[in-house]
């Protein structure tokens, strides 16, 4: 009896996420969450003279939710919200610099045979830190709040998986910013990475 109340929650659970996202493929909404990993460092002028350092890539998470809209078979506006682990390795010491991002990408996809749809994306990207560490300091006071910069990358998107699709994204993120607040005018740091992300959309 235990064993049957089991699988009656587990189907009842099961129907009740499956049922909005089969209603919604007949939309052209969508909606999902991805997870991955970044490689990121800092580069800009005149860094390594300024600094004494030159910024090497550094591993961290990333992740978060999105939500689409297909304008037409060939077109797609994605607003994203991901939680990115970004800095630079210098020496034994890192930069950590995390982020809360907000990428508006256009992705142009390619028409396909079966289940597979690759695709092509580009667009701006709002992040904002909620944390600056350098070799175990806090030094978030000298970090601007907020970075802007440029996303674009690749992907596809397996479809018929379940009730959703699973995609796969490769993307690089170019910071625009000068990230060091009130910095000399000579001394530009700025943001860049490259995340590798899974996701599954309904």
């Amino acid at each position: 009896m235990k064993g049957l109340i089991k699988i009656s929650v587990f189907l009842g659970i099961l129907v009740m996420f499956a049922t909005p996202a089969v209603a919604l493929q007949d939309t052209p909404f969508s909606f999902g969450a991805k997870v991955g990993a970044n490689l990121s460092r800092t580069w800009g002028d005149d860094q390594e003279v300024m600094l004494g350092f030159d910024g090497k890539m550094k591993a961290g998470v990333i992740g978060g939710a999105f939500g689409a809209y297909a304008i037409c078979d060939w077109m797609t506006v994605q607003a994203e919200v991901l939680y990115s682990q970004k800095g630079a390795k210098f020496g034994d010491e890192s930069l950590k610099l995390d982020y809360i991002e907000i990428p508006i990408l256009a992705m142009w996809t390619a028409p396909a045979q079966g289940r597979f749809t690759p695709n092509l994306a580009i667009g701006p990207s709002l992040g904002f830190n909620v944390r600056a560490n350098l070799a175990g300091i806090d030094v978030k006071d000298g970090i601007k709040t907020t970075d802007f910069g440029i996303a674009f990358g690749a992907g596809v998107k397996v479809d018929e998986i379940g009730p959703g699709a699973i995609t796969f994204d490769v993307r690089y993120t170019l910071g625009l910013t000068n990230i060091l607040d009130d910095a000399p005018s000579d001394l530009s740091v700025k943001n860049q990475a490259l995340a590798f992300l899974l996701g599954f959309a309904f």
